[in-house]
């Protein structure tokens, strides 16, 4: 089933190579990645760019904002993990290690509270990724979540912190609880192992995007089953993100377009399961 209303507006940079988005949970900022190492941070709602921290050296594989603070945390393809503080403009002093050697990381999520920060292994050669929990405010290590076969991609907390959603290249999206570290449920066979990762504000709806087609699946959280597809994306879609109010999904698509996508009142709590979204709008 299709779902939702595509509006196309283009942001004033190419995030091609690798596109990484994520939406300040207060409405305030949305920043953007690249496979060149640049950070972008544009204001809400109108788009306007804003200063953000200098390139990274590397390629920006994760973004993540914690609620707690003005602080945007990233992770490079080194597998290192930055806290970058938005108003003081600068990089905070947190390191976050494990008892052995941590492997490098590819993707972080803060949970809503910002008590915990989570990253996912990309290590593709060991026979088990797991997720690390550490909390945010010092790096306290809190233990590994061990369930994924292959390197983990996609991290999202549901807005009450509650569970957390891990994909990885093993096809699969794991539900958690992040505070007992005890895997609650799996959704397989999502079509290609997943990419990204994004609860709608009232954590009802998973947005899951696989690497195979055009289409972000949406996932009925309760339920746990498929609610319906998005589709013509111009490819796949490295990058999803509700915007906080939840009437908007913003999906970048591999050829180097953002496509923001209007649910209107689809997803309200007496739509029905069986309505289908029109699609508007043309490539820009």
């Amino acid at each position: 089933m299709k779902i939702g209303t595509r509006e196309d507006r283009e942001l004033d940079v190419d995030l091609k190579r690798g596109p990484v988005l994520a939406f300040d949970p207060g409405g305030k900022w949305l920043a953007g990645g690249n496979g060149d190492g640049e950070i972008y941070l544009w204001s809400l709602p109108d788009l306007a760019r804003v200063d953000g921290p200098a390139p990274s050296e590397n390629p920006i594989d994760a973004l993540a904002f914690r609620r707690d603070e003005p602080v945007l945390v990233h992770v490079g393809s080194m597998g290192d993990i930055v806290c970058w503080h938005l108003e003081e403009r600068r990089e905070l002093p947190l390191t976050y290690d494990t008892p052995r050697r941590r492997p490098p990381v590819g993707c972080v999520a803060v949970s809503p509270d910002g008590e915990l920060l989570v990253a996912g292994s990309s290590d593709a050669d060991a026979p088990r990724n797991p997720v690390f929990v550490w909390r945010a405010r010092d790096g306290r290590f809190l233990g590994p979540l061990f369930g994924h076969s292959a390197p983990v991609r996609a991290l999202a907390f549901s807005p009450d912190g509650k569970i957390l959603a891990s994909g990885g290249e093993d096809g699969t999206v794991r539900l958690w609880d992040p505070r007992t570290l005890e895997e609650i449920h799996t959704l397989g066979d999502l079509r290609g192992w997943v990419r990204s990762l994004a609860y709608s504000p009232d954590g009802r709806v998973l947005a899951v995007a696989p690497d195979q087609g055009d289409q972000v699946i949406l996932w009925d959280v309760a339920a746990r089953s498929e609610l319906g597809f998005l589709s013509r994306l111009g490819g796949f879609s490295p990058a999803v993100a509700f915007t906080p109010d939840g009437r908007y999904l913003v999906a970048a698509a591999n050829d180097g377009r953002t496509r923001v996508w209007s649910f209107g009142d689809l997803l309200a709590p007496d739509a029905s399961p069986g309505k289908e979204g029109s699609e508007e709008g043309g490539d820009k």
